[in-house]
């Protein structure tokens, strides 16, 4: 005869914890087949894509370029669906940099691509004639 502790133990060795049970609950093999269907194509042409970026070097606009190319190609697929979201963080990370010259003057070009390039001779220029308009509107 088991002891009440030694079956106490025994249960908890067989029983599902409760998170997992719940997660797993309702999904058969075929339904789990179903659900995971779309990433049959998407994650094979994604990762075709980062072999690109990786083999090719691309950043920036080329790597942009691609995306929406690929976008287009894939218009009204699972794929073209997925490139979207990507191509819409990379636009974000664009816009990011864009607000940042913009608004704080800072610039983040690790590859000097950014549109905006910094020039010596036309930032003294504004700022002389800034310093003149200011001295001329308070004097």
């Amino acid at each position: 005869a088991r002891s009440a502790a030694s079956a106490r133990t025994s249960r908890a060795a067989t029983t599902t914890p409760a998170p997992v049970a719940e997660a797993s609950a309702g999904l058969s093999m075929t339904r789990m087949q179903h659900e995971l269907s779309v990433y049959r194509t998407t994650v094979p042409a994604l990762h075709r894509l980062a072999t690109t970026v990786d083999e090719e070097g691309l950043h920036g606009a080329r790597l942009l370029e691609m995306v929406h190319g690929h976008t287009i190609a894939f218009a009204r697929t699972a794929i073209g669906e997925c490139l979207r979201r990507v191509l819409r963080h990379c636009n974000a990370t664009l816009l990011h940099q864009a607000r940042a010259w913009m608004v704080h003057g800072a610039r983040f070009d690790p590859h000097a691509e950014f549109f905006v390039r910094p020039s010596k001779a036309i930032s003294s220029e504004i700022w002389k004639r800034a310093i003149t308009q200011a001295g001329s509107v308070t004097g």
